[in-house]
């Protein structure tokens, strides 16, 4: 099974008003200030296994803030180390391994939190061997439903619990693998801090309130942030996933390829990559770069009144949403 995870700058596509993917990030950047604390919407991340972490550490901006932990693995009673630090926006990345080289422990926070489920994980085989290379084995998400995620991954999408589990500090951690895949996805949901200006429910909010806005049927509509989002290549038909969404009244987005999006309840985007037998006849391609006053494919088959909201959303002239 293969995966993806994208980041994506689609300005083209619409947005609710004063929530384009630029101002988010801006939002963002008040949020978490200079990194000098956790914030929970770090919780937003992808994580690697790198087996030197000393040289992915070398190969950081020296003024990068970083989070650095170690914690002994339940699951193998290994001590791990991991660097968390931002790539961009609302991307984190965090790189785990067992060898930190000439690193000293001592620059790492102790903590009773397993940041990493290593059991049933994407294992790098032998033929990895290459410490120049990072192997990607979680996506993780900070969340406020954890009940609606997941009766989405567990229920609808048929993944297996590894981790299920609340801890002192308050937060409260769920780990789900596909049974055909390697990477796990993660779950992550903590108190805010005191004050916050954007939180991870806000959001959560940005991301739904375009998804209502602009995915007005399965086959008409497509905002800028269903791009934010990950991939599932399953061997598994797409018709009977596509059953669910219905029955249980996810947001969905067909295209002529076959692969369809999903939207979860924390508002991210899923691609579903694999065989889809009856596709509407209908279903549009998918173009990043089209243009919402033209006659843009991805957008789909609207009905012109569909077509004259998704003009105005386009430009950012729906009303404000957040308090």
């Amino acid at each position: 099974m293969g995966f993806g995870f994208h980041a994506i700058q689609c300005t083209k596509h619409p947005h609710p008003d004063g929530y384009s993917l630029s101002e988010v990030a801006a939002m963002v950047d008040t949020q978490v200030g200079n990194q000098s604390v956790y914030d929970p919407l770090m919780d937003n991340h992808l994580s690697f296994w790198k087996w030197d972490l000393q040289s992915f550490v070398s190969g950081l901006d020296s003024s990068a803030p970083t989070f650095k932990y170690k914690f002994t693995s339940p699951d193998d009673n290994v001590t791990y180390y991991s660097v968390l630090t931002r790539v961009c926006e609302w991307t984190w990345v965090e790189v785990f391994s067992s060898d930190i080289g000439t690193l000293s422990a001592s620059d790492f926070t102790t903590t009773d939190i397993p940041r990493q489920v290593f059991k049933d994980w994407n294992t790098p085989g032998s033929e990895y061997f290459n410490k120049s290379q990072m192997y990607p084995i979680t996506l993780s998400r900070a969340v406020t439903d954890m009940a609606a995620m997941k009766t989405f991954y567990e229920t609808v999408m048929g993944g297996v619990v590894l981790r299920d589990q609340a801890y002192d500090d308050g937060s409260h951690w769920v780990t789900i693998k596909f049974t055909d895949a390697l990477a796990h996805m993660q779950f992550v949901k903590r108190p805010e801090r005191a004050n916050s200006s954007f939180t991870v429910q806000n959001f959560i909010d940005v991301h739904n309130k375009a998804h209502d806005e602009a995915i007005l049927s399965p086959l008409c509509g497509f905002d800028q942030y269903i791009d934010d989002h990950w991939a599932y290549d399953t061997s598994k038909t797409l018709d009977d996933f596509r059953t669910k969404f219905i029955s249980y009244g996810y947001k969905y987005k067909e295209f002529k390829s076959g692969q369809i999006y999903v939207i979860d309840p924390s508002g991210w985007g899923l691609q579903l990559d694999g065989r889809l037998n009856n596709i509407d006849a209908n279903a549009p391609d998918y173009i990043a770069n089209c243009e919402m006053n033209n006659s843009c494919d991805s957008q789909g088959y609207c009905t012109s009144s569909e077509q004259a909201k998704l003009n105005l959303l386009s430009k950012g002239q729906l009303t404000s949403f957040l308090q």
